[in-house]
């Protein structure tokens, strides 16, 4: 069945066209009128803009990096290997939003929290830099995301934190709350729930916008980043910390990663929800390295 009611594919042209050469006619137009409506929406009604913008900005500057810490010991054999791909799949899962794939964007914000998980693991409780070349060179299987979370939250300042604020659980919530999209669990999952159906010719299922699932996707997106960055902080306590690097070091001498500036760490504490700063601040208080460092680069003097 054809329907011709919409203007997007009424061109009886179209339907002259080769197969793909119509499925790409028809698809860009309506993905272009999808990022259109979806801007408008956000920008005007989305409650948590200023949030989310504050991310983007985040990572356009490419905090992921600066969140890897700056023991090229403890950075080695990893590097920025994972991180690149956790900056791939955030393009990929607001590519997919802007065009109203909200399903396949739960793929992304899943592998984005693994991601996440698997670096964290690796930096802290694998020893075997074997194992770790042999993960990247994926001839090693991924650790259970269960195990890596269950020793993560046993050592350091995520112990403390998960005792105090169970931290494991809220991660698991979120984990499971992405699974049963990724996995279609049950009807409510299906594409028809959570996409509606702009139209569809021959055959062809052209998406709309949906306001109620576009906001849930959004606030997952946000709650996502949440946890992410208070993981990276907890690991590396001094990005908590903003420190005046622009002020005492020279372009070229700037740290490689490991730091941040005092804009970017104000805008971090912003960012992590606030039932984690009290314990954060007592983090920060406790970590004799944090200090040290801080004391280190206020003692430079002042190149401007």
């Amino acid at each position: 069945m054809v329907w011709k009611s919409w203007e997007l594919a009424m061109d009886d042209k179209i339907f002259l066209l080769r197969p793909l050469e119509r499925r790409v006619e028809i698809v860009v137009k309506n993905y272009l009128r999808c990022a259109q409506e979806t801007v408008k929406e956000m920008t005007t009604n989305y409650h948590r803009i200023k949030k989310y913008e504050m991310i983007e900005e985040l990572i356009h500057e490419g905090i992921f990096y600066d969140f890897m810490p700056y023991d090229i010991e403890k950075l080695s054999p990893l590097w920025f290997s994972t991180i690149n791909e956790i900056n791939y799949e955030l393009s990929e899962l607001i590519n997919k939003i802007l065009i109203c794939n909200y399903k396949s964007s739960y793929d992304s914000l899943r592998r984005i929290l693994e991601l996440a998980i698997i670096t964290l693991y690796f930096l802290n409780l694998e020893n075997d830099k074997t194992k770790v070349i042999n993960w990247l060179k994926s001839r090693e299987n991924t650790p259970r995301f269960s195990d890596m979370l269950r020793k993560l939250v046993s050592i350091s300042f995520f112990k403390e934190i998960n005792d105090q604020i169970g931290l494991e659980g809220k991660i698991k919530k979120l984990y499971w709350s992405l699974s049963d999209i990724v996995h279609t669990k049950g009807e409510e999952y299906y594409i028809d729930k959570l996409q509606k159906t702009r139209l569809i010719v021959s055959m062809l299922r052209l998406p709309e916008l949906n306001k109620e699932i576009l906001f849930r996707t959004l606030d997952k997106y946000i709650e996502l980043i949440e946890i992410i960055f208070l993981l990276f902080a907890v690991n590396q306590p001094v990005l908590l910390v903003g420190l005046p690097l622009e002020k005492k070091f020279m372009a070229e001498e700037l740290p490689l990663c490991g730091y941040l500036m005092e804009y970017q760490a104000e805008r971090l504490w912003e960012i992590i929800p606030d039932e984690y700063h009290k314990i954060l601040k007592e983090i920060i208080k406790d970590d004799k390295g944090v200090q040290s460092m801080v004391e280190w680069v206020n003692s430079r003097e002042d190149i401007i």
